[in-house]
């Protein structure tokens, strides 16, 4: 499932899914069936949409405690980050300095994806662990 999932197989992906195959499992990395259909840019949506839509649950973390919303933000892929958004993804996520997505928006002064946090309602008076706001570090 991990190497259909490598190579964008919508179809074997289907298949092995329908024959019993975990969508939770994972590989030796902790990535998920959306880490990796992700990471080898071969994650259409059609792909996801499949992978979501049977259970692979968007706002699970990798091995490195990153996930799908935040890779894509690490790789300024705004497409994929609207699509995450529509799909569940958590904005409010909190990576191990109480910091979410907004903040590093607003520390980075991305107005786009500040606009798109705000619009569904991101919190801009939450408090990171230094008990900073995106609003303040904005």
């Amino acid at each position: 499932l991990h190497i259909a999932c490598q190579y964008g197989n919508l179809n074997l992906v289907k298949f092995l899914i329908k024959k019993g195959m975990s969508v939770e499992e994972r590989n030796e990395k902790g990535d998920t069936l959306l880490h990796i259909a992700y990471k080898y840019k071969r994650g259409n949506n059609n792909l996801l949409d499949y992978l979501i839509k049977n259970g692979v649950e968007v706002n699970q973390e990798n091995g490195d405690g990153e996930t799908l919303l935040s890779l894509a933000y690490k790789n300024k892929d705004k497409k994929m980050i609207s699509y995450l958004v529509k799909n569940g993804a958590d904005i409010e996520k909190e990576d191990h300095g109480g910091r979410t997505l907004l903040h590093d928006a607003c520390e980075n002064g991305n107005l786009e994806l500040i606009k798109m946090l705000l619009i569904n309602r991101a919190d801009i008076n939450k408090k990171d662990q230094g008990g900073r706001t995106p609003l303040f570090i904005a």
